[in-house]
């Protein structure tokens, strides 16, 4: 069985170079690969550990009203009516 590298450690120890690190839970796998697709310019990884989904994008630009953005159209799309952003310590609740 193939050993794949933990992204999320990898994120963090990176974590000085770029200008945030975000998290956007989800409520499983066929989400956050939609997600991770709405939101391919920037680069994310949907990730399961666990049983629990999220995507993760490191960004060295500014691009959070992209990812808020594209949350909330992925909330209305979804029909749910929030999710947590985590962006470094910080939580946000985004609603749709």
């Amino acid at each position: 069985m193939r050993d794949f590298p933990d992204v999320t450690t990898q994120a963090a120890s990176h974590a000085g170079a770029v200008a945030f690190h975000v998290e956007i839970e989800m409520p499983d796998r066929q989400s956050a690969f939609r997600l991770e697709d709405e939101l391919r310019d920037l680069y994310p990884l949907a990730i399961g550990k666990q049983g629990a989904w999220s995507v993760v994008i490191d960004d060295e630009e500014d691009h959070l009203d992209d990812v808020v953005e594209a949350s909330r159209r992925w909330l209305r799309t979804a029909q749910l009516d929030d999710l947590v952003v985590r962006i470094g310590d910080n939580e946000l609740h985004i609603h749709a």
